[in-house]
């Protein structure tokens, strides 16, 4: 009896992932229990080789392959994928080749990546690209950290911080970096509030410490302190340190000075107010 149960649930595993079957076998009463296949709704274990139209899984969601289209699907505890995961929102641990979704909610650690098209929020980690489309919050680590909208709290990027995992602060992107980041090699985006410090920092705007054992370049308003063997900034509201320091608004011979420059600001930038300076 026990190797044809065996058989049996092997075979709903199976075909629950063939496109278009909705085959599993649940042990289950009144949605609670173990299921293997395609379940689209369970409370406790389920286990499935490639999920699709899934709605609900309150527990432990184990995907063999890269699932399918599930539009509705709402995950809470741990979604576990040997390729990757994926729902429109996940709360509790994603963990997988690529933990990724719409919307992640909770600890998010992926082997290649760590990707929400829209939310990401809580630890999220991976070898090489850590990626959120709208916003990036809490703990962010990655060889590759990138931000479409917001990155807020304490980020850290071996080789840059961006807004999008290949791109140029001249693009039409806007954002804030806010709490601490960190890079081994370039930090590139729009606006950065706190403590910034890699390589080579770029960036629009900049308000608090500012430091790079390169260069530091921001295109419009710094407002606090700048430190990097070269500065630059079109407006100053702080101080520079450096070798070469450079405000582009200062009157000559103020523009270009050794050691130090200081600035009492000018015109604010246009993401003054997003930054709440």
């Amino acid at each position: 009896m026990k190797p044809r149960c065996f058989s049996v649930a092997l075979a709903a595993l199976l075909c629950g992932g063939c496109a278009g079957d909705r085959a599993s076998l649940d042990l289950a009463v009144a949605g609670t229990g173990i299921g293997f296949g395609n379940s689209r709704a369970l409370n406790g274990v389920r286990c499935n080789f490639k999920d699709e139209a899934v709605e609900r899984v309150n527990g432990l969601n184990v995907t063999l392959w890269d699932p399918g289209k599930n539009p509705d699907l709402v995950l809470r505890g741990v979604a576990l994928g040997l390729a990757r995961t994926d729902a429109r929102e996940a709360w509790g641990l994603s963990l997988g080749s690529i933990a990724g979704g719409e919307r992640l909610y909770g600890i998010n650690l992926g082997l290649l990546a760590a990707r929400g098209r829209a939310t990401v929020r809580g630890v999220n980690a991976s070898a090489f690209t850590t990626w959120g489309g709208e916003e990036l919050s809490g703990i962010n680590a990655g060889l590759m950290v990138s931000g479409g909208g917001a990155i807020n709290g304490l980020t850290l990027g071996l080789l840059y911080i961006s807004p999008e995992p290949v791109t140029d602060i001249l693009e039409p992107h806007r954002g804030w970096m806010k709490g601490i980041n960190l890079s081994g090699l370039v930090i590139d985006y729009p606006g950065a509030l706190g403590l910034t410090a890699a390589g080579i920092v770029r960036a629009r705007d900049v308000r608090g410490l500012c430091g790079a054992w390169f260069m530091c370049d921001v295109r419009e308003d710094a407002r606090g302190v700048c430190i990097a063997p070269f500065t630059f900034s079109k407006r100053l509201a702080g101080v520079q340190l450096g070798l070469l320091n450079h405000v582009a608004s200062h009157p000559h011979p103020f523009k270009w000075l050794p050691g130090i420059n200081i600035g009492f600001g000018g015109p604010p930038g246009e993401e003054e107010a997003a930054a709440g300076g």
